[in-house]
């Protein structure tokens, strides 16, 4: 009876402030949705970047020269806190597209001709690795391709050194380098249809740039890979390679697309955080307010409450109850928000950075921590 009666009780009341209810529901809901959809955001894109970069060995470090023999990769393999280096060319190039007026710039990269496990590996998104029957033959970046309308069997001309070369597109690929693909020059986003990376055999790209038997980049993976280990590994392969011209040094935190990446990651973490803490901040204060006025407007309510036997308790859980109903609601409609949210944010980025298998996953952990 006593149920009864407060249930009667709570609906005349939630009816008779419906408007300021739904609003309140509202904020809840934005609130628990935004912390679950970005959380969930969170660890579905760091997961997919942190086994992407595992699967496909992302480097370490980069080291640019001049010029420098083959030999010299045993040499600095043997260094200490070195785990694994590979060398190979990098130059620039322009591209002669059809049905593009301007030429493209773009970043040819040498390749093992035979597949095989390297540093910075390509996942292929189309088409296959070079043949070995004609050194002419390319692997184009895959935003590159698509913006272009390029597909393996096409055929693009490429001048590196002044000069020019035919070359067929035999596949499409991403790289963990190039997850977020702007121009050495710089950018703040990708331009793929204007910047394209080609991956070339290595014999056919160290005779195209005169670097023959030698390389002009080095890359490699540390065994200590902490800040100031790969410093001191950066500084003494420098002083190694000093007569071969260094350019520059890098670590992979500094570079671009790793960066741009990770930038982006923090900022989703700390979003995740903030942005549902004023939210659900908001929503505790005008919860706060709408109670108070209940309690003030219905004392000779809860007054007679009293005179008919209802205790402390029952009334305090009554009015409680107001908040427990609008949190379990906010909760449940936060975990179809969320839903959306992680869905469609996983699919904005897949438009942004070329990272595979971004996926969205179930969080038991997290849809729980909504409902509570």
């Amino acid at each position: 009876m006593v149920s009864r009666t407060l249930l009667r009780k709570t609906r005349r009341d939630l009816m008779s402030r419906k408007g300021s209810l739904l609003a309140l529901l509202a904020i809840v809901t934005i609130g628990v949705g935004s912390y679950l959809g970005m959380s969930a955001v969170y660890r579905d894109l760091d997961g997919a970047r942190h086994r992407y970069y595992t699967e496909y060995r992302l480097a370490d470090f980069q080291v640019d020269l001049k010029r420098a023999p083959e030999f010299e990769i045993e040499r600095i393999q043997a260094l200490p806190n070195v785990d694994e280096v590979r060398g190979r060319v990098s130059m620039s190039v322009l591209l002669d597209l059809p049905d593009v007026e301007e030429p493209i710039s773009g970043t040819a990269i040498s390749m093992t001709e035979e597949r095989s496990p390297v540093l910075n590996d390509l996942f292929l998104s189309s088409g296959s690795w070079f043949s070995g029957t004609d050194r002419r033959e390319v692997i184009l970046n895959d935003s590159f391709a698509k913006a272009n309308g390029i597909q393996p069997g096409d055929r693009i001309q490429a001048l590196l050194l002044d000069k020019q070369h035919d070359l067929l597109v035999v596949g499409t690929a991403i790289s963990p380098e190039f997850v977020y693909l702007i121009p050495p020059s710089g950018g703040i986003a990708p331009d793929p249809a204007r910047f394209g990376v080609l991956y070339l055999p290595q014999e056919f790209l160290q005779e195209s740039c005169d670097q023959e038997g030698a390389f002009n980049q080095l890359i490699g993976t540390t065994h200590d890979q902490s800040v100031a280990a790969i410093e001191s590994t950066l500084d003494e392969i420098e002083r190694e390679l000093d007569v071969y011209g260094v350019a520059n040094t890098t670590r992979v935190r500094e570079n671009a697309s790793v960066r741009f990446l990770a930038d982006e990651l923090h900022g989703l973490r700390v979003n995740a955080r903030v942005i549902p803490a004023i939210f659900l901040g908001v929503a505790a204060l005008i919860m706060n307010v709408l109670l108070g006025r209940m309690v003030a407007q219905q004392r000779s309510v809860i007054g007679t409450l009293k005179a008919i036997g209802y205790g402390n308790m029952a009334i305090t859980l009554h009015y409680l109850g107001y908040g427990i109903f609008i949190g379990l609601l906010g909760g449940v409609f936060g975990i179809a928000f969320g839903t959306w949210i992680q869905i469609a944010m996983l699919d904005l980025y897949r438009e942004f950075y070329t990272v595979p298998n971004i996926r969205p996953h179930f969080f038991l952990d997290l849809w729980l921590l909504g409902l509570a």
